[in-house]
């Protein structure tokens, strides 16, 4: 994602919070310039269409949650603890997030696209980054993480899965659902998946 200055932060975190009050339907540029404090223009200068806008907004926030959920994890464990304990947080806070919920309730026919048949910008995004935490967690445990994207891939598709699709008899609807999920579902793969000790 291209570095963004002052404005260019404001503008993408009022075009979330427009989001969150008025969902992507009634959402405009002209409002997300309003609470951005800036000129319609200044947005359009930046952001040639309102999609465009929003989805580079939308990228941002699921960026920023990532990184939040995971930054204030400790070093206690094992890499596959780390694992279990990112997946739990990165769930649990998607799942919580605002724009999340109320996307999901009150517009899934317009957000579910962006999610699934449309979803490879968010995906790709998603991937980089959980495959850069897979590596920085794994040297910080001196092991060596023979397939960090393959490691990723399946952690993110099953994030994914557990947010878009939960299961009727087991909806994982607590944190601690979900960390009993990740024990069970995910600590084997790190190692089926080749983590060595260097």
């Amino acid at each position: 994602m291209t570095e963004l200055d002052g404005t260019g932060v404001r503008v993408l975190d009022a075009a979330v919070q427009v989001l969150v009050d008025f969902g992507f339907k009634r959402a405009t540029v002209e409002l997300v310039a309003k609470y951005a404090g800036v000129s319609h223009m200044t947005v359009y200068r930046r952001w040639p269409s309102k999609n465009e806008l929003l989805r580079a907004a939308v990228l941002r926030e699921f960026t920023t949650v990532f990184d939040t959920a995971v930054r204030d994890l400790d070093d206690r464990g094992t890499f596959d603890d780390k694992v279990v304990r990112a997946f739990t947080a990165v769930v649990w806070s998607l799942r919580n997030h605002p724009l999340m919920t109320r996307e999901l309730k009150t517009e899934p026919e317009t957000v579910l696209p962006f999610l699934t048949t449309a979803s490879a910008p968010a995906m790709q995004t998603a991937l980089a980054f959980v495959a850069h935490r897979l590596r920085r967690s794994a040297q910080a445990s001196d092991l060596n993480l023979t397939d960090p994207e393959a490691l990723a891939d399946i952690l993110v598709r099953l994030a994914h899965s557990v947010l878009l699709v939960p299961h009727p008899d087991r909806p994982l609807t607590t944190r601690i659902d979900i960390e009993d999920y990740a024990q069970r579902y995910i600590r084997p793969l790190t190692r089926a998946l080749g983590v060595d000790v260097s």
